[in-house]
């Protein structure tokens, strides 16, 4: 509080005379038109350079000093996120014709600004006399030029015969604006059996992208055979860049293994011969290794090499044999895990159940043997095998009542001596069951 003091001397006696109220108020009045808190340099802070920075100037330092004679708080602010405040605190205290530096930078969130100017204010504030001053900023950024990336570079390249299906069939291309400012794209090709799409031109900002798909269409399908060639090109129609892409089709007759006839059915009596004679021809680009064996006696008839474009031809010699072949195809194994067990199933086949034992699935086989003839051996060829990923725990094959049985039926647990076992289970490929005449 400040007061107004009058002095007047009356003889030898000093009067000195206080006022207050009024005239306290008159020097409130006129101090509210004074600045205590003073800011220098009195210029805003402008800096500049490429999106990206850096910018120069970085920073930016204001003095600010109390010319009152009375302490007071100040406060420093700013309203955008590229912009940093020193001390951190943005506010203090100073006594009077006590000063202090504040810093305005740029921090790395105006690395991620566009190009263009970009503006704000520095507030300062002296909070005891709710006085306010203020600073602006200005960043101006240069954008680069817009620039075209096109990913993958590598070419389109497909294959097939003629009439197609050629593989792949199509190739994408990824188009980006790794640039500053925005530009217009176009996409072209020369040739009718390719498309290109969804569009073949755009507007693209930065860091922006679009896809463009190069495919084979339904004229690819009538080309003769032989390699088919064709240039994609990707321009930046504004700063007239331009990137292209190889398309090649190459159209080749692979051919491969005929037989002539397809199929022959012949009928050998017991002690007789029959002749039949067969054409193999390659009519690809490569040769074959082939092998010609008869089913029913295994014999192989001719083994070499058919080189491209060749025949040859073979004579199969067919005569009784005393072997009798059964071919079987199996389905797809399917699992059904329980809470305890694991049942493994396949299609058309049984379940071979000894008691105790795991229950896996069996084809019977009955044969008919001709008459006068007895069984000397029997094998099995594995012309391929499944291996089941995973463990599983088979359920064990249940003891058999018969249906007169009036007792409690128990069930049968696992047969410690099978399942402790880490040898195959039933370890063997067939299993005569009887023959009957």
């Amino acid at each position: 509080m400040r007061t107004t003091s009058n002095f007047h001397k009356i003889g030898s006696v000093l009067i000195i005379t206080v006022v207050f109220g009024a005239a306290i108020f008159g020097a409130n009045s006129a101090r509210a038109a004074t600045t205590y808190l003073e800011i220098t340099p009195v210029a805003d802070f402008e800096s500049s350079g490429e999106m990206g920075g850096p910018f120069t100037p970085a920073s930016k330092e204001y003095q600010l000093k109390n010319t009152d004679v009375y302490s007071l708080y100040w406060g420093v602010d700013v309203t955008v996120a590229w912009l940093d405040i020193d001390p951190e605190q943005g506010w203090g205290e100073l006594d009077p014709n006590e000063s202090v530096m504040v810093t305005i930078s740029l921090n790395s969130v105006a690395d991620t600004l566009g190009g263009g100017i970009h503006t704000d204010t520095v507030t300062f504030t002296d909070m005891t006399n709710d006085e306010e001053e203020t600073r602006g900023v200005s960043l101006t950024i240069t954008a680069p030029p817009g620039e075209l990336e096109v990913t993958p570079v590598s070419d389109f390249e497909s294959s097939g015969e003629p009439g197609g299906p050629f593989t792949p069939s199509s190739k994408d291309y990824q188009l980006k604006n790794i640039g500053g400012k925005s530009f217009y794209w176009v996409v072209s090709k020369t040739v009718d059996w390719l498309d290109l799409g969804p569009g073949t031109f755009g507007e693209l900002d930065p860091n922006e992208s679009t896809i463009v798909t190069v495919s084979l269409n339904s004229n690819a399908d009538l080309l003769e055979e032989g390699v088919h060639t064709d240039t994609v090109t990707f321009e930046d129609v504004t700063n007239e860049q331009m990137y292209t892409r190889g398309v090649t089709l190459s159209i080749v007759h692979i051919g491969g293994l005929w037989i002539d006839p397809e199929s022959f059915d012949v009928e050998v009596t017991e002690g007789t011969t029959l002749e039949e004679i067969l054409t193999i021809g390659n009519d690809g680009v490569e040769d074959i290794q082939f092998n010609l064996r008869t089913r029913e006696t295994s014999r192989q008839v001719l083994s070499e090499p058919l080189g491209s474009k060749s025949s040859v031809g073979a004579v199969g010699v067919f005569e009784w044999s005393d072997k009798i072949v059964l071919e079987y195809a199996f389905s797809e194994p399917v699992i059904t895990s329980g809470a305890q067990y694991d049942m493994v199933t396949i299609a058309g086949l049984e379940s071979y159940e000894r008691t105790g034992a795991p229950i896996v699935p069996v084809r019977p086989a009955t044969v008919l043997i001709p008459y006068g003839k007895e069984v000397t051996s029997m094998s099995v060829i594995s012309l391929d095998t499944r291996q089941l990923a995973g463990t599983y725990q088979l359920p064990p094959g249940q003891k058999p009542y018969p249906l007169s049985y009036q007792g409690i039926v128990e069930p049968t647990e696992p047969d410690p001596a099978i399942y402790g076992q880490s040898a195959p289970w039933p370890g063997v490929e067939y299993e005569e069951v009887a023959t009957y005449s």
